[in-house]
Order: structure tokens, then sequence, then C-alpha cells
């Protein structure tokens, strides 16, 4: 199709089912998106070719609801601490409830995040074994989304 524009999914899996999640403009941008919101329960596993753009809220949701494994929902806070050249800040959510961030869960290519930024993210409640705080998971600002 000579003349079409070319968008680019990252593809995911969880091991039953594969999900997508796009459109980028590069295949670059795709393969960047893909391994920063891999998580364990969701393995990043390459980058599709699409002719055309569907509908990105059912992409969006079908990628959170993946992430979460069912089981976590999306929460909604703000960034409370992040120091200067920092790799990892906290997230205070609606409740009250404080939440450990590594860089490694930020959109895009951002390496930290301003106080005060809203927020959406992914995680269990309750923390890990030997840690203080739960870890936010899969964080997305008000300013980016899925593609």
């Amino acid at each position: 199709m000579t003349g079409t524009p070319r968008w680019f999914d990252a593809q995911f899996t969880d091991g039953r089912r594969s999900f997508t999640c796009g459109p980028f403009d590069t295949p670059t941008e795709a393969e960047e998106f893909g391994r920063q919101h891999a998580t364990p329960r969701l393995r990043y596993t390459g980058v599709a070719n699409r002719v055309g753009r569907q509908e990105v809220a059912m992409l969006i949701a079908q990628l959170d609801l993946a992430v979460a494994g069912r089981q976590d929902k999306r929460h909604v806070g703000a960034v409370t601490r992040w120091e200067p050249d920092a790799t990892s800040g906290f997230i205070t959510d609606t409740s009250g409830t404080s939440w450990f961030v590594s860089r490694d869960s930020l959109p895009g290519s951002l390496l930290s995040l301003p106080v005060g930024t809203r927020v959406t993210f992914t995680g269990s409640p309750k923390p890990a074994p030997g840690k203080k705080y739960p870890q936010a998971q899969s964080v997305h600002t008000e300013e980016t989304d899925c593609g």
C-alpha cells in the first residue's frame, strides 16, 4: 500500500494472551516503550508494523489490565518526593499511602518526575517482604499515555 501512513506497536504477552500498545511513529519509539513498560507478569515481545490507527483508549485499557494481572487496579496519586539526580522517589496515592517508585517504571525516556506531578500507576498495596513501602509500577503522568 504505497503512500499509506504506517505506525508501529509494542507487543506484550502475559503467557496466555498477546497485547499491543501504540501507535508509535517509529519502531525505536515502540521498542523503548515496550522495554520500559515490561513487568515480570507482562513480557515485552517486540515491535509490530500496522497500517492505520485503532482506538488508542482500548489499547491502553488492555495494557493496563494486563500489567495489573487482573489483581491490581490503577491507583491515582502525586509525586511527593524525588531528589535531584536520584533514581527513585515516592508517590502518595489519594488514600494517603506512600509508594516507592523507580525510574524504570516511568513512561518514555523520563528519568525523574517533579514533585506535585499527578500520576496513575499499578501495584500491590502490600509491600514486598523486607520492604517498607509498596512499589508503584507502570506509572503514567497526565501528559503521557500509551503512545
